[in-house]
């Protein structure tokens, strides 16, 4: 039996599910409701943010990740990595 304050909770179980989606071609698209639900249960949950935004980026959809980024807010908004994945995200939709 595993002790409660280590049990997982739905939100790290549906993101080890999300993360495993998005591993293969055939099912990286099933990831991504998974991940916008993720970020509508904990809007503030950045490192989701970025991933969500990267799986977009290998569909090609380039302005979707774009407005995930820019909603994110606190201190992952302001990580270099993620000011260059938005401008890549830029770049690229045109």
């Amino acid at each position: 039996i595993v002790p409660r304050e280590q049990q997982l909770g739905d939100f790290e179980i549906d993101l080890a599910r999300a993360r495993a989606l998005s591993q293969t071609r055939s099912s990286v698209a099933d990831a991504v409701p998974i991940y916008r639900s993720l970020l509508a249960s904990r809007p503030d949950a950045g490192e989701v943010a970025v991933e969500l935004a990267g799986i977009l980026m290998r569909l090609a959809k380039f302005r979707d990740a774009v407005a995930v980024l820019e909603r994110m807010r606190g201190p992952i908004a302001d990580e270099v990595e993620t000011r260059v994945l938005l401008g890549k995200c830029y770049l690229w939709s045109e």
